[in-house]
């Protein structure tokens, strides 16, 4: 009795074990939708010219003297 359970045991385990192999049922996969962001649309706003003049070097603050309240 035992060898016939551990038979029907491994035969079910075989043939599980083949299907999901092979794939089961054969559907047709849902197309997913593209995730990437639609492109930018253009814009009639010129881009500014790169020039060769260095930028400003930024100014200090000047320290606050004592006894002064702002």
């Amino acid at each position: 009795m035992f060898r016939r359970s551990l038979l029907i045991f491994v035969v079910l385990l075989l043939a599980i074990t083949v299907i999901a192999a092979c794939g089961g049922a054969k559907e047709e996969p849902t197309p997913v939708p593209p995730t990437e962001a639609p492109a930018a649309a253009p814009t009639d706003t010129p881009v500014p010219e790169p020039t060769d003049t260095p930028e400003p070097e930024p100014t200090a603050v000047p320290e606050e003297e004592e006894g002064v309240k702002r």
